[in-house]
């Protein structure tokens, strides 16, 4: 079974010293104009960010090819008290997907690694 949640932007605190972080490192200190921009980009990703994610979790007993399910760890790797193994996939949506795209595509790198962060 699959669960997807979906998440409003307004819901996730992310401020501009957030987005210069996840841009560039947790040492990275954005000058007063980079800050700007960072917090000029969060004006933006509001309008086109749609967060989303879907997760599921399967019994590590009900893995294997006779229920349609392999997944191969290596055996040095398993703990006998695993369980379950967990698979997720997130997107920010394609807007701002398309969005980021566009402003690589037009040289604007740095604003678009920030909309990418934010």
């Amino acid at each position: 079974m699959s669960i997807a949640i979906k998440l409003r932007f307004k819901d996730l605190e992310v401020t501009p010293e957030d987005v210069a972080r996840y841009a560039g490192g947790s040492l990275y200190r954005p000058d007063a104009k980079r800050k700007k921009l960072a917090a000029d980009i969060l004006k933006c990703a509001a309008t086109l960010v749609h967060p989303a994610f879907v997760y599921a979790a399967h019994h590590i007993n009900t893995m294997g090819p006779e229920h349609g399910l392999s997944l191969f760890l290596p055996n040095d790797k398993l703990d006998a008290g695993t369980v379950f193994i967990v698979a997720a996939v997130c997107t920010i949506g394609p807007q701002l997907e398309n969005e980021t795209s566009k402003l690589m595509s037009q040289g604007k790198s740095l604003e678009a690694l920030f909309l990418d962060a934010a």
